[in-house]
């Protein structure tokens, strides 16, 4: 995972970048997939502002914060997105559960017989009153 860090209006502290670095690299072990991370620290004023937006699958994952201070920005930032990585990883293993329930059901649905005609017949003796057909099998009532 290549992790890239801009800053804007500050002169980046070789504390300030092994601490972004070993924050966002915290997500290599959740998603091991993440092909980028681009970090970008800036400070307007008072206002310290960090964004972070990783690359997944060909998909973006970002956040960003402003607080007081740029330690606190980055806890922020990384709170947020531990969230929104949670959500993504939620969603593809629910799609790939409902794929294989909607494979087994099809393959439940071949197996099983399914009632193609329903008829009423009456003989003089009474002995037959009603048969099933099931996928080419004649039952009787």
């Amino acid at each position: 995972m290549n992790i890239i860090i801009n800053c804007k209006q500050m002169d980046l502290t070789k504390n300030l970048k092994e601490y972004a670095e070993e924050k966002i690299s915290k997500f290599k072990k959740y998603l091991g997939n993440v092909s980028e991370a681009t970090v970008t620290l800036s400070v307007e004023k008072y206002r310290h502002k960090a964004e972070v937006l990783l690359k997944v699958n060909g998909s973006f994952i970002q956040a960003q914060s402003t607080t007081g201070e740029m330690y606190s920005s980055i806890d922020d930032v990384v709170e947020k997105l531990a969230r929104q990585v949670r959500k993504y990883k939620d969603k593809t293993v629910s799609l790939r559960k409902n794929k294989e329930k909607s494979r087994s059901l099809q393959e439940s649905e071949e197996t099983f017989p399914s009632i193609i005609k329903n008829t009423s017949l009456s003989s003089r003796s009474g002995a037959f009153s009603g048969k099933y057909i099931f996928a080419g099998i004649l039952l009787c009532n």
